[in-house]
């Protein structure tokens, strides 16, 4: 009883950290069209074309745009009818740091590859490899997914990561894949890249408490 009140406390306290507030400092271009404009809300407009739902190197998944902290003078350049301005920003980043605990959805399982994990429509890129699932853990070709045959108190119990149903893991690893851009910044989903997707997380359930959800309801 102690182990499950201090499990969901640790995880209610973390689960929020994987969020975090970034400044940036980046030169945005304001089409001649939008001069007559709110110049704020212009610069909001086109920082969030930028960033948001897009993938910065090193730093996460952007969320949407925080607030502005300044603007520079605009300048407009000889070749260029547009406007270009300085302007320091914050943004709502998402990134779980390692060993944060983490509640998600399985969302396909295979033999190779172990589970693959949504965190609803935030993101999906959360995979669990099977040298990662609980110690005794079989792929079941039968029900087409990875099942838990533990021994206890001397009796052989079955526990299956269901498709579709919730499960505690923990972050092993934030993975970033360094591919050509222009502006420094990564579409969240490339489908055409052989080396998949520019950000993604490796997660574990090999501990005490982790795993489907159910498993841990009393």
């Amino acid at each position: 009883f102690f182990f499950f009140v201090f499990f969901s406390y640790y995880y209610f306290r973390v689960a929020v950290t994987m969020f975090f507030i970034s400044h940036i400092k980046d030169v945005i271009r304001i089409q001649p069209h939008l001069f007559g404009q709110d110049r704020n809300l212009v610069l909001s407009k086109e920082i969030s074309k930028l960033y948001a739902d897009r993938v910065i190197h090193k730093l996460g998944l952007c969320i949407c745009l925080f607030d502005i902290l300044e603007v520079g003078d605009l300048e407009i350049y000889p070749s260029d009818g547009a406007a270009h301005a300085t302007v320091s920003f914050r943004l709502l980043m998402f990134k779980p740091f390692v060993g944060e605990v983490v509640q998600g959805t399985v969302i396909d399982s295979s033999r190779e590859d172990g589970l693959r994990v949504s965190l609803g429509e935030l993101f999906s890129e959360v995979r669990i490899p099977p040298s990662k699932l609980q110690d005794k853990s079989e792929y079941d070709e039968k029900k087409g997914l990875w099942v838990w045959r533990p021994i206890v108190q001397g009796q052989a119990q079955e526990f299956d990561y269901s498709k579709d149903e919730d499960i505690y893991f923990m972050v092993d690893e934030n993975i970033f894949h360094d591919t050509p851009r222009k502006s420094g910044l990564e579409n969240k989903s490339n489908e055409d890249s052989t080396e998949g997707p520019p950000y993604s997380i490796k997660g574990k359930v090999n501990l005490n408490g982790l795993g489907m959800c159910q498993w841990w309801t009393y």
